[in-house]
Parts: structure tokens; sequence; C-alpha cells
């Protein structure tokens, strides 16, 4: 966005001086239940997230009330300089010519800050089944009930979707449908933990077997380069694969690497995506086209060239690979990339010798599960790199540990059960 002769441009932000946020999240603080929250939200102080929550009458409520500037699709599509409208199409930006009044932010009277969108002109979904959300549009936060006319700037539709949405619709659908190897049809704390922790790879189910089936017919490939690779020893390690990602996984960081680079292959898909069926579409490799297939060959070998780089073997289990250390003592870590369809979201640096080991590890960060009881809230979570980041600290990596062994913290809820945890210290200040 270089200034030049002809052009300037300026920034307006949405979230200047929102102050709202104070009240908003004691809003949500003090609810008790979706209605609650549902009220606080129109505070407007959510600066960009999603909100979800349930209460114990068994709502289930999405909303994407956030500070969102009051631009309609038509506007935007109106007031873009056309000769900017790829450079920001590309980098998903926004820009309106500033040199017409049409162009500025509407005014809704109904919003508590000026140009800004209202509270009931945002997407919010109370159901009676299931709201989700893994960091996507709004559209789908149930696929029974979508959101099909959102403005640009407050959501996508009829696009793809990310492998970890669609990992989470479908794992929900397997529960709810009984199929997931689980007893019963209905979610519990037990086994939404069972399902998050089971690191199943949305990706490697969907397209794994497929190539495998490219590598085992031509199990050589010759690279751009000029390098012959042998593809045998990741096509035995795929085929084995159990398409999670967890600890014992052996050949996942096969699927990983390789995949990190067919996706971008286009075309690379036999079945395309289709805006009616976007939990089950793209998929399948389109390894019978010759194009394709010749750069899904480029890509395996590319892969194999790269573990035998860092030397690091392509039967090898995860637990192996992937971790961080603390206090001198390596901690492995279960979970996938977003690329993957994890929904335990694990996101390292890049492959080394040492295996994937960036010590600003990202992804699951604060977990957590409630459900009510006869006396209220009972709640299990986990923070997964610990409460301290002071080495000395017993915190630095207690929970981190948990989490590599998928144990739970319970949280104490209510004042007899604060009172009893024997890890209780008060702290009182006063002026």
């Amino acid at each position: 966005m270089n200034w030049t002769a002809k052009n300037a441009f300026v920034l307006r932000d949405a979230n200047r001086d929102n102050t709202r946020m104070i009240a908003t999240w004691l809003g949500i603080g003090r609810a008790s239940s979706v209605a609650g929250v549902r009220a606080a939200l129109n505070e407007q102080g959510i600066p960009w997230v999603n909100t979800i929550a349930a209460d114990r009458a068994g709502h289930a409520f999405y909303a994407d009330i956030s500070t969102s500037p009051n631009v309609s699709a038509a506007q935007q599509a109106q007031c873009t300089p056309p000769p900017f409208v790829p450079l920001f199409a590309a980098a998903g930006v926004a820009v309106l010519d500033g040199s017409r009044a049409a162009c500025d932010w509407a005014v809704d009277p109904a919003s508590k800050v000026p140009g800004l969108r209202a509270p009931a002109a945002m997407p919010a979904l109370v159901r009676q089944d299931y709201v989700a959300n893994s960091n996507d549009s709004a559209w789908l936060a149930n696929p029974h009930a979508r959101f099909d006319t959102l403005d640009p700037l407050v959501g996508a539709v009829n696009v793809p979707q990310s492998p970890r949405t669609r990992m989470g619709l479908t794992e929900i659908a397997r529960r709810l449908n009984g199929t997931d190897g689980l007893p019963g049809q209905t979610f519990t704390p037990e086994n939404v933990q069972q399902i998050l922790f089971s690191d199943r790879n949305f990706t490697g189910l969907l397209l794994a077997d497929d190539a495998v089936g490219l590598c085992q017919a031509e199990p050589k490939v010759r690279l751009k380069s000029g390098e012959t690779v042998d593809l045998q020893g990741a096509c035995a390690a795929l085929a084995v694969w159990d398409r999670r990602s967890d600890l014992t996984s052996v050949g996942a960081h096969v699927w990983r690497e390789f995949w990190k680079r067919a996706r971008l292959i286009p075309g690379v898909y036999a079945v395309p995506f289709d805006a009616a069926d976007p939990v089950n579409t793209p998929r399948g490799l389109a390894a019978d086209q010759p194009a394709v297939r010749a750069q899904l060959l480029q890509a395996m070998g590319e892969t194999v060239q790269l573990l035998a780089k860092n030397d690091i073997a392509p039967d090898r289990p995860l637990g192996e690979i992937q971790g961080v250390t603390r206090g001198g003592v390596r901690i492995p870590l279960h979970g996938g990339q977003e690329f993957e369809g994890v929904l335990n979201k694990i996101e390292p640096g890049p492959l080394t010798p040492q295996g994937y080991v960036d010590e600003d590890v990202s992804g699951s960060s604060y977990i957590q599960t409630v459900t009510f009881d006869d006396a209220g809230p009972v709640a299990q979570a986990i923070l997964t790199y610990s409460q301290s980041v002071n080495p000395a600290s017993p915190h630095d990596s207690d929970q981190t540990i948990l989490f590599s062994q998928k144990r739970w913290v319970t949280l104490p809820f209510s004042a007899a059960a604060i009172a009893a945890d024997p890890a209780l210290t008060t702290l009182k200040l006063s002026e």
C-alpha cells in the first residue's frame, strides 16, 4: 500500500477506543444463561473473536458479534478502486475509496458506535443440537442452519472450509449418529475428551489411501533437480499409518510433509468443492490426471528428500519427532497442524534434524470441557503450555506433561471446593 503522487492510504480502526469490552466481558461473567451471554454481546465490546456458549437448559449458542465495519457487499464492490481489486482481494484486505462520502462506513441507529455493524446484523445462532467453530467463517456454525448471506467483511460463504472445520463437523456427525465407536449418541465430557485427543487426521483419512496407491504404483521418482528418489520407505510408512497425529502414530510426519506440498497443486482433488456438500468436498486425489500425478510424485519425492536431509526415518512415531524441552527434559506432543485437519491443533516450526522442536509451538492452548450436574458446572481443563514461563517454577512444565499424557485437571467451582483445594493460597490486597 505504498503512497504515490495519486494514491494515499489511511487506516480506520473498528476497535479504536473500545472500552466496551470491559462491560461485555463483565456481562458474560455474570450471565447464567445463553440469553445473558447474548445480552452482554449487545455491548459491542468483543474485538474480533467468536463466542460459543451453552447453558443447563440445553441451549447451544454461537455468535460472531464482534466489531465489524458496517460495509455491505454491494458497497464494498462499488467502492473498491478498480485498479486495486485483484491486489486487495488476494490479500483479503478491504479498501474503500475515501474520496467519496458514499463509501464511508454506514451508520445504523441500532449500533452503539457509528459506523459499526449492529449486533442484530451479525451472525448469531441458538440451537438445541449443537454449534461449532474452528476458526473459520460463521457460515457453517451448524450445517443445518447456514448463514448464507454474510457480507464479505463478516465472513465468507460458499467457499471450501479448512480441514479442521471439516474434521470437527465430521466428528460431531459421527457422535450424533453413533458411528464413532463410542457408546451412545450423546455428548459427555468423557467422550468429547476422547474425540479431541484421538488426534484423527482429516486429510489423512480422506486422501492417504490414494497417495499410498500412487507411490506403490510408482516407487521411484526423478525430481526436478535431476535426483532420483526411492519412495518405498515413505510409502510403506504411510501404508501402516493409523491416520492419526498421536504420539505412537508411525508415518504421521511423512503425511504432514507430503500434504504440505501436495495441497498447493492446482486441481489436486478428484472431486471438487461443492457448496451444497461443504463437509464432504473436496476429496480424493486426482492421480488419474497426468499433470497432477506428476506433481504428486514430486511432492512425495521432496518429502523423502527432506526426511533424508534431516536424518529422520519415515517409520518413526510422531512422539519421537514432535515435542518441546523444559528443564532439559523432552516432552513429546501429540496433535497436528491446521492444514492437516486435526482438532487438537499443534503448530510447530519446520522439520529439523531434531524433529519439530520449536519452543514457541502454538495451537491448542487452553482446553476445557464443561457439563452440569445437580450441584452446578463440572469442568476439566488443561493449559497446554503450563502456567509459568519461569524455568525454575514447578509450573513451567507441569500441565504440558499432563497434556502429553492426555490427562486433565478438575477445576474447583464452588466455594467449598475451592476452600478444599490443598494448593489454595490467599493473597489479600489493600490500599
